[in-house]
């Protein structure tokens, strides 16, 4: 494992060893693969490749963010928690609430400025169920993807 991924994982609180296939996915992320697919089982660290991923970005400072689709409320919450401990500005979507006081509240006006400020949001955790019912997040995204700035989608 290279000095690189050690130290990322080392900031992250995680130790300086991958669980078992975190490895090859980390050493992708680092070459700053196009497409990666990752099938790890329940507890195999999927979750953490994400939030590794919005850590990139945030350090080498490049003006993208990841999008995880998480079916759980409360798990969207935590991993934006989890980024915001790491060093990372991340949001979660499955409620609204005040950015100063929780990260959890409704993104699409982050996405927005994102757009116009790279840099202000480096992860969006939301649910299945918000992605498809909030026409205005929803539309936030798809502006994002065609302005070239949403760097990963990742499905738990």
């Amino acid at each position: 494992m290279s000095a690189k991924l050690t130290g990322l994982l080392s900031h992250m609180g995680l130790g300086t060893e991958p669980r078992e296939g975190q490895a090859e996915c980390m050493a992708l992320l680092v070459k700053r693969k196009q497409h990666l697919f990752v099938s790890l089982p329940p507890g195999g660290g999927k979750t953490m490749i994400c939030v590794l991923h919005a850590l990139l970005l945030q350090r080498d400072r490049i003006g993208h963010f990841v999008l995880l689709v998480t079916p759980v409320a409360s798990s969207a919450q935590q991993v934006a928690q989890k980024a915001i401990k790491s060093g990372v500005p991340a949001v979660s979507t499955t409620s609204i609430g005040h950015k100063k006081d929780r990260p959890w509240f409704d993104a699409a006006s982050v996405i927005r400025a994102e757009i116009e400020t790279p840099g202000t949001v480096r992860l969006v955790s939301t649910t299945p169920e918000k992605l498809a019912r909030d026409l205005s997040f929803r539309a936030a995204i798809e502006h994002a993807v065609s302005q070239g700035i949403l760097a990963a989608i990742y499905v738990d």
